[in-house]
């Protein structure tokens, strides 16, 4: 989604809550993320954002509005998230 629309300005950014950065950092280069990746090992922004279920996508519109939370994921997921983001991104 972060090669599709950003260049309409979507920006995807991963937390990480590992323990370890070396784990995440295995993983993203195991499978090729190109992702922006936040390590929070404290989980702080678990806490703040109430995180039950991993992974939880928040999707935020340009002023910071909480616009979509989704929990969990199966790869059928993605076209129900690309239209909200085809609807924000006004494509």
């Amino acid at each position: 989604m972060q090669a599709q629309w950003g260049a309409q300005g979507l920006e995807v950014i991963a937390i990480n809550v590992d323990r370890r950065a070396e784990d995440a950092l295995s993983f993203l280069k195991k499978f090729g993320s190109q992702l922006a990746v936040a390590f929070d090992a404290q989980g702080n922004t678990a806490r703040s954002y109430q995180v039950k279920v991993m992974p939880t996508a928040f999707l935020i519109d340009r002023q910071g509005v909480v616009r979509h939370i989704h929990t969990g994921f199966k790869d059928s997921d993605g076209a129900d998230l690309s239209q909200l983001i085809i609807q924000w991104i006004g494509k």
